[in-house]
């Protein structure tokens, strides 16, 4: 299917509410240039991995085309375009988009893997620790799995009372501590299932679901 925007501003919203395979988007628009448009586009995560082909009849020069791929754009054409040349570069995009989400797919299922393997061995690890070891044993565990995530600190927090409270933390020791998972707060996305009991893993934030979107940003 095919979209189209009049202007900037709505090729931007559109872009985020309809997530298109690729964006063809003309340099000269009535509100904003096609430069700021790709700009805002591929510097917002939700549209950043769509490729975008920048089309202009009257920034035709080596430097406009410069500009736009400086500003990510991921192709420049200038009119008139020869038909042909534009469903090749829309096909060869497409084509080295799908096969970048493939291997990005494949790289997210061997971390994946990676993490929970790493999480089996740290709770195997924890069956014969006597319980005045269990603290400290916990701790190894959580730095193992921050490194892992290639986070600076980390806390293992738990509801007592009813009330959320950080059972064991860990972080350099000129850093201030994490936020505790369990405020409902700041986020309230977690906090809610946590209370419930029920289990929420995720190795990446943009594992979280869009109803987690104020979750996300803490």
């Amino acid at each position: 299917d095919v979209s189209e925007a009049a202007t900037g501003a709505e090729t931007l919203e559109r872009a985020v509410s309809e997530r298109p395979a690729l964006v063809l988007l003309d340099v000269n628009l009535p509100d904003l240039s096609g430069y700021e448009v790709c700009r805002r586009l591929k510097a917002d995560p939700r549209t950043a991995a769509v490729p975008v082909i920048q089309i202009s009849a009257t920034f035709v020069g080596d430097a406009h085309r410069a500009e736009g791929l400086e500003g990510g754009a991921d192709g420049y054409l200038t009119e008139p375009i020869d038909p042909r040349v534009l469903v090749a570069s829309v096909t060869a995009l497409l084509r080295l988009h799908r096969a970048e989400e493939a291997l990005l797919a494949s790289a997210r299922r061997e971390e994946r893997l990676r993490f929970e393997t790493l999480l089996s061995e740290t709770s195997a690890g924890l069956i014969h620790v006597s319980a005045g070891d269990i603290d400290a044993a916990l701790e190894r565990g959580l730095q193992q799995v921050a490194t892992f995530l290639g986070a600076d600190r980390g806390s293992l927090d738990e509801y007592l009372e009813g009330r959320p409270t950080v059972r064991i933390s860990w972080a350099p020791p000129d850093m201030e501590e994490s936020a505790p998972i369990t405020d409902a707060d700041q986020f309230p996305w977690a906090a809610e299932r946590l209370r419930r009991g029920d289990v929420v893993r995720f190795s990446r934030i943009e594992e979280l679901p869009e109803e987690a979107a104020i979750d996300r940003a803490s």
